[in-house]
């Protein structure tokens, strides 16, 4: 008996990480299938990852991304926030992902929320600084969108997605002579839309 319980327990992990393995399989078929457009074939691929491994955020994460992309944005953010339960020390991309959801949903606040938790996590995140930059100039707080837009390109500087949003921001604070130098620089760097606004505000 001594001997057949430790052969039973080696067993039982060695059957588990087997069935990680195959989750990670599934893993990386589901974001071949998701950069290939296929979002519901993704989807099929992360449901048998999370069968094998209920407890693989990544998965979950993924997941998340593929439902958002079909629409089915509930779905995504009760994805992301399993996601977030089962690994919250390394959940920034699923706070960013269920952010960027709940901006589709218009629910600002909670997007706000949401980047700020990312943040907290990884400050030098200039992506979750420019996100919430948006869902502020959703809120019309366009001051708190500049200061976070500011922020992210002190993170990167040769942003020009980001020039052009605090450019706009500043347009609708009447800080004409800083929204054209913004708009300005963020089409030097290759954001072509950004001169149809130059040409109605900069002449």
């Amino acid at each position: 008996m001594k001997m057949i319980l430790p052969l039973f327990v080696t067993l039982l992990i060695l059957s588990n990480c087997s069935k990680q393995q195959d989750a990670e399989k599934y893993n990386k078929s589901g974001w071949a299938k998701f950069k290939a457009a296929d979002s519901k074939g993704a989807i099929d691929d992360y449901n048998r990852a999370i069968e094998l491994d209920p407890k693989n955020a990544t998965a979950y994460n993924y997941r998340g991304l593929a439902k958002d992309k079909i629409g089915n944005y509930r779905g995504a953010i009760q994805d992301y926030s399993r996601a977030i339960e089962l690994d919250p020390k390394n959940s920034v991309e699923p706070y960013k992902n269920r952010g960027l959801t709940k901006d589709k949903l218009k629910d600002f606040d909670g997007a706000v929320e949401d980047y700020t938790k990312a943040l907290e996590l990884n400050p030098k995140d200039a992506s979750a600084y420019c996100s919430r930059g948006g869902s502020k100039h959703e809120l019309n707080d366009f001051k708190g969108a500049i200061q976070d837009l500011s922020k992210a390109l002190e993170i990167n500087p040769n942003n020009a997605k980001y020039y052009n949003n605090r450019g706009v921001c500043e347009a609708e604070l009447g800080e004409k002579d800083k929204a054209c130098s913004d708009l300005n620089k963020a089409y030097e760097l290759g954001f072509t839309k950004a001169y149809d606004l130059i040409k109605v505000l900069c002449k």
